[in-house]
């Protein structure tokens, strides 16, 4: 049940809209450095009329005349998605890696759902 409890949280990612008329935010994937491999997730917010994205703070709501229970909507889903795509670490990599080498029969039976 859990699996169908993420599935329904990351549908409900795609209607997920935290817009006003003066801004609105954004969670977006940012890759790490060169040499690491990986994705962090973070939220932004962006404000019309000024350069650059602030963070998502409840100053910063407050500047764009958001409720303040959006920042916590926005940490569960940036929680949400961490959770979901985690970075790889050294032993998924070579379970990775592993798997690949397989021959294409032993792929199939290794696959899971």
């Amino acid at each position: 049940m859990a699996s169908k409890l993420q599935v329904e949280a990351i549908r409900a990612l795609r209607d997920y809209e935290a817009a006003t008329p003066l801004g609105h935010i954004c969670i977006l994937p940012r890759a790490l450095g060169y040499g690491e491999e990986g994705i962090i997730w973070e939220s932004r917010l962006y404000k019309k009329g000024l350069m650059g994205p602030l963070r998502v703070t409840e100053e910063s709501l407050a500047a764009i005349e958001a409720p303040p229970e959006w920042l916590v909507r926005t940490q569960e889903m940036v929680r949400l998605l961490t959770e979901a795509y985690p970075m790889p670490t050294p032993a998924i990599i070579a379970e990775a890696e592993r798997k690949a080498a397989l021959p294409i029969g032993a792929k199939i039976a290794v696959r899971e759902l």
